[in-house]
């Protein structure tokens, strides 16, 4: 991938160390923020009223339309009466037969749940209309719960400087590769803590289930928190582990200088990539290898240290975009200083479509 536009202030040095202790340490190992949705909920709070049961609430938030983004471009006149028919069902202004008509294509968990609904006397069949979705939807929920609770316990586990290096009194650890195995993980003692047997990346987090072992230190404080007001027999799986830190493979980079914002710098098999030591701006081009379920947006956070909520993501988009029609605007300026408008304007007008000229001899008129 390539990250443009980078900081003057930037020297290739600290972009080398930057590199080099992702190489090392490697990042993190959160869930990326992907795995939370964008609806008018994240899919974590919806998932922690389904836990609880309160049905009626958690569908309620899945047909609560996303906010609109400052940034994007404006929803079109379907989408907006679509979101308007989303939330007078909700506020009970608008039955669920007479909401569906307004859904869009894309809108398929709604669509499903206000047919349940629609079936009804009273939508008051919470439990029915949320069962109506895909089991595999209805799993989304739950899984995001557990995403959030390792993010969680992740960030607690990492608080302390001075526990990032090696596995504290308490962690869990494994050595095998398959830490899928529940059976397999073990608690580190405070001799071993001591002797620093085991390093940052042998420690794990569980991905909660009904049969996780937990670990015995300060992380422990997300799972007793969460699990005040939720039944563990909801869980019908016994858990799985998960590194607390992630560690890229195969990493390469370069930084490179470009002066158009919109050149190839990567080169993709239909395209050659001319590089050059000049230009205004510059470009750290890197690939690497993840493994399962590694987050590339983590590692990206962790490089460039910044934010990856969606508001930040869109704010450098538009900036991007802006660059472009920047640069864009000062070439059209540029042709334009060469030609005649006189000439322009007459060859336009010859060409305009008229009766007695078919849309094929106007656009062969352009042409010529």
């Amino acid at each position: 991938m390539v990250l443009r536009d980078l900081e003057e202030n930037l020297s290739e040095g600290d972009i080398e160390a930057a590199v080099n202790s992702l190489k090392t340490m490697g990042f993190i190992n959160y869930f990326g923020m992907q795995r939370f949705g964008t609806g008018g909920y994240s899919t974590h709070t919806i998932g922690l009223k389904v836990l609880k049961r309160d049905f009626e609430e958690a569908n309620r938030m899945i047909i609560t339309p996303a906010p609109l983004v400052q940034g994007l471009r404006e929803p079109d006149e379907q989408r907006v009466r679509a979101r308007e028919a989303l939330f007078k069902f909700n506020d009970g202004s608008m039955d669920a037969a007479t909401a569906i008509n307004y859904l869009l294509p894309s809108m398929g968990i709604e669509r499903t749940m206000l047919q349940t609904y629609a079936k009804q006397e009273k939508a008051t069949d919470h439990d029915g209309a949320f069962h109506s979705l895909p089991r595999t939807v209805r799993l989304l929920y739950v899984h995001a719960v557990q995403s959030f609770l390792f993010n969680q316990m992740a960030s607690l586990r990492m608080k302390d400087e001075s526990t990032r290096l090696f596995a504290i009194r308490g962690d869990l650890v494994v050595q095998e590769d398959d830490i899928k195995k529940y059976s397999q993980v073990h608690l580190v003692t405070a001799e071993e803590e001591e002797k620093k047997t085991y390093s940052i990346h042998h420690v794990v987090l569980p991905i909660l289930g009904s049969a996780s072992v937990l670990p015995e230190n300060e992380t422990r404080k997300v799972i007793d928190d969460f699990r005040s007001g939720v039944d563990d027999a909801v869980w019908d799986n016994p858990g799985v582990y998960r590194k607390l830190m992630a560690q890229p493979l195969d990493v390469d980079w370069k930084v490179l200088r470009y002066s158009d914002a919109t050149a190839d710098l990567m080169e993709n098999g239909f395209n050659q990539v001319t590089e050059t030591s000049e230009g205004q701006s510059r470009a750290l081009r890197i690939s690497f290898s993840l493994g399962s379920s590694e987050y590339a947006t983590m590692l990206i956070r962790e490089l460039t240290k910044t934010d990856s909520t969606i508001d930040s993501q869109i704010n450098m988009q538009n900036k991007a975009a802006d660059e472009i029609a920047e640069q864009a605007a000062a070439e059209t300026a540029e042709l334009a200083g060469g030609v005649d408008d006189a000439i322009v304007d007459d060859d336009v007008a010859a060409a305009s479509l008229t009766p007695e000229k078919t849309e094929k001899e106007v656009f062969e008129s352009i042409e010529h």
